[in-house]
C-alpha cells in the first residue's frame, strides 16, 4: 500500500467498519499491480511535499474550499 492510500485510508471519512475490508482488498490489489518503482518514488515525494492542512484555520478562503471539494 503506498504511503498516499493509507493517508487516504486513515482520513476517508466514507470508509467505515462495514466497508474497511472491501476497501483494503482493493488497495491491496493495486498494490500487486506495481508500477515502476522509479515512478512510485517519485509519486510518494511529491506527495510527501504536499501541503496538507491541519487546522482550519491554516486554510485561507474555507467556504470557498468547501464547495469546491
Amino acid at each position: 500500500m503506498t504511503l498516499q492510500a493509507l493517508f487516504d485510508f486513515i482520513t476517508d471519512p466514507t470508509i467505515n467498519e462495514n466497508n474497511m475490508d472491501e476497501y483494503l482488498d482493493i488497495r491491496m490489489q493495486e498494490g500487486n499491480d506495481e508500477k515502476d518503482p522509479q515512478q512510485q518514488e517519485i509519486e510518494e515525494a511529491v506527495f510527501k511535499q504536499a501541503y496538507i492542512p491541519q487546522r482550519l484555520t491554516q486554510v485561507s478562503m474555507i467556504i470557498v474550499n468547501v464547495y469546491n471539494a
